[in-house]
């Protein structure tokens, strides 16, 4: 159970998803970009396996309670629940001290996911109301997980989807299916392959050749060289300059932050020099953080670039790039539109879009959904 700062009194769905039984096949979708171009869906629980999660719930808070080996006891060992639990407690002596002023609580709505039950419950404590996210792995019978609480790039896209029931509850729909082109996220345990979070990315993927990853349209247009027909962006001079003439012309120089920052004004917007760019390695099939000057090399001295997919928005597009250089990477580029072209919104990649377009599942699904 997560006790955070905010404070919530959102009912999940009151009134939109009518009766637990009524919808047990049922899954609840979430678009994450206009027009249903990306769209995520879970599994909604039904009444029986809602009522041993619940059941889980009642037993674990009671026992937080008591001594600490009795709640140690409710938590599941299938995903190191309890081994996680008995570590914080060494560091944190009084973990389940406040536990006690619980008054009062409402499990709401549950959902599967993998074999893990999910649900928010809604807590009454002396200290004020808070609505939080739990979850209940269960076999034969459920019992309390902690693994929403440690990082892991699944979890957190779990978790970023119930974010989203929980503040965008009026896009919500009950639906059979959220899509045809599916990315599957299973949790970091699994027990089986059932009840996946599936992501739909409802677009085209092809291969269009581009010349480099400036022809999307990135930055605004540099005038005209006499003598020169090509009138390329300023973005593009700027890289090309800092990120590729520079070192060739000098290896052992670094690129300094006042250049990095040329870089920065000419070609994005919410971005600094301590920025790091998510990418997916192809070859290993798994996320990478990039500086930013790396990331600049790759752009300028790219020795391939194939546009694979493109979001479209009212004010972002999102652009899915296959380079080679020293490697094959996935970039995704959520672009700001602007009067002058196109600017990398570096603060997109913290959107579920952005997050779902740099992680190992999107990679794992990307040459099956190239194919169609």
């Amino acid at each position: 159970m997560k006790y955070q700062k905010e404070v919530t009194l959102v009912s999940i769905l009151l009134g939109l998803l009518g009766s637990t039984s009524a919808l047990a096949e049922s899954k609840l979708c979430i678009p994450y970009l206009e027009d249903k171009q990306m769209v995520a869906a879970l599994d909604i629980a039904d009444r029986e396996i809602s009522q041993k999660a619940k059941l889980a719930l009642d037993t674990y808070l009671n026992a937080a309670k008591m001594p600490v080996a009795n709640v140690l006891s409710t938590l599941t060992k299938l995903d190191n629940s309890q081994s996680f639990a008995t570590g914080q407690l060494k560091q944190i002596p009084d973990l389940y001290s406040s536990y006690s002023g619980i008054k009062g609580y409402e499990m709401q709505q549950a959902y599967h996911w993998g074999n893990y039950v999910m649900f928010y419950t809604q807590y009454k404590h002396t200290n004020g109301a808070a609505q939080l996210l739990d979850s209940a792995l269960c076999t034969n019978l459920c019992q309390m997980s902690n693994a929403m609480e440690r990082p892991n790039e699944v979890e957190d896209l779990a978790s970023r989807y119930f974010q989203y029931v929980r503040l965008s509850k009026d896009k919500a729909y009950k639906c059979d299916s959220p899509g045809q082109q599916i990315v599957s996220i299973n949790p970091t345990v699994q027990l089986n392959k059932s009840h996946p979070l599936e992501v739909a990315l409802n677009v085209t993927f092809t291969r269009i050749p581009l010349s480099n990853p400036f022809q999307i349209g990135w930055g605004q247009k540099a005038p005209t060289v006499k003598g020169k027909e090509e009138n390329v962006s300023k973005c593009e001079l700027v890289s090309k300059t800092l990120f590729k003439d520079l070192i060739n012309a000098d290896k052992a120089r670094d690129i300094l932050p006042e250049e990095q920052a040329q870089f920065l004004s000419a070609c994005t917007v919410n971005m600094k020099t301590q920025s790091v760019v998510p990418m997916i390695n192809l070859s290993s099939r798994t996320r990478e953080l990039v500086a930013l000057v790396p990331f600049g090399q790759m752009l300028a001295d790219a020795t391939s670039t194939d546009l694979v997919a493109k979001f479209e928005g009212k004010t972002h597009d999102i652009f899915v790039l296959e380079l080679s250089n020293l490697g094959t990477h996935l970039v995704t580029l959520p672009m700001l539109k602007t009067n002058q072209g196109y600017l990398l919104d570096w603060q997109q990649y913290g959107t579920a879009s952005g997050e779902i377009l740099t992680t190992a599942p999107f990679a794992k699904a990307y040459t099956s959904l190239k194919k169609k």
